[in-house]
């Protein structure tokens, strides 16, 4: 799969999913996406590619999703923000 983008981009989607919490089954409160930082990262080198068809670099992909590297994130204009599309999906009724 091919992201057409910037990294942090794609890494902040992730990031952003394993601090979002929602209500599971019992109503407890647990991450959108619960899964160890190398899972993820394992997960998008192994499934998405650069635009010009490279791998992601692993410790890359690593430093963007470490909680404390508020730096590497997309800048405000170029993320996307997961949890205003997620209450944009409840607010519609789907």
């Amino acid at each position: 799969m091919i992201w057409n983008d910037i990294a942090n981009q794609l890494a902040d989607i992730f990031f952003q999913c394993m601090q979002i919490h929602v209500l599971d089954e019992q109503e407890n409160e647990v991450p959108l996406i619960s899964s160890s930082r190398k899972e993820i990262v394992d997960f998008i080198v192994g499934h998405f590619r650069k635009a010009d068809g490279r791998q992601f670099n692993p410790s890359t992909i690593r430093s963007y999703l470490m909680t404390s590297r508020i730096n590497k994130r997309p800048k405000e204009g170029r993320r996307i923000n997961v949890k205003k599309l997620l209450d944009d999906i409840e607010s519609s009724g789907e």
